[in-house]
């Protein structure tokens, strides 16, 4: 009911949600903050008290609605959730975060070789977060391409393609990683034909 709304926005102030960053740049920016933004903070804080959540895992963005999550369960008397956040990954544009709906994103279901296409056309500077939150390689080797990459020893082509490859083969096995660097660097690197193109009819004589 519209009571119970009341109640629950109760245990929340204006002046908690301001204090959240996003928030805080928009109102400072002078730009609208609806109050359905309020409420959705809210209610994601109340299904984490009704299902008596002991563990909540969401990106970095969503910190401040995991932690109005362990406000409203304590004001319950309940035992408040553990928060896990994990980094935002940015989309293939650099600048977004990874979102379908902005067209930066690869999908774990796409074929090996739109996989490695679109994991090559990040900008440079993605490189090693794509290395850190992407892949499973370990911290000193990634650590190792980072310093090779500003030391100029290693090209950012070359780490791409050892991207690529990595994350086609994780979500589509060794050898299809393998194949799918073989036909990148065939294909746009050494201008060969590729074994199999696509065949278009046209009705209209040409």
């Amino acid at each position: 009911t519209f009571a119970d709304v009341i109640r629950l926005t109760a245990n929340y102030t204006v002046a908690q949600f301001l204090r959240r960053e996003n928030f805080q740049k928009r109102y400072d920016g002078g730009d609208p903050i609806h109050v359905s933004e309020f409420l959705y903070a809210m209610m994601q804080a109340y299904d984490a008290m009704h299902m008596d959540t002991d563990v909540q895992i969401g990106g970095t963005d969503q910190t401040f609605n995991l932690l109005a999550g362990r406000q409203l369960q304590e004001a319950n008397g309940k035992r408040p959730q553990v928060c896990i956040t994990t980094p935002i990954l940015v989309g293939t544009d650099g600048h977004e975060k990874m979102s379908k709906s902005l067209g930066n994103y690869i999908g774990i279901t796409e074929p090996p070789n739109d996989m490695f296409g679109k994991a090559m056309s990040i900008p440079d500077e993605s490189i090693v977060e794509y290395f850190t939150l992407v892949t499973y390689l370990r911290p000193d080797e990634i650590e190792g391409i980072r310093v090779a990459l500003e030391d100029g020893s290693l090209r950012p082509i070359d780490a791409k393609k050892r991207l690529a490859r990595t994350i086609t083969a994780i979500f589509h096995g060794e050898a299809a990683g393998d194949a799918a660097l073989e036909y990148f660097e065939s294909t746009f690197q050494r201008r060969e034909t590729p074994d199999e193109m696509p065949e278009f009819a046209l009705d209209a004589p040409v």
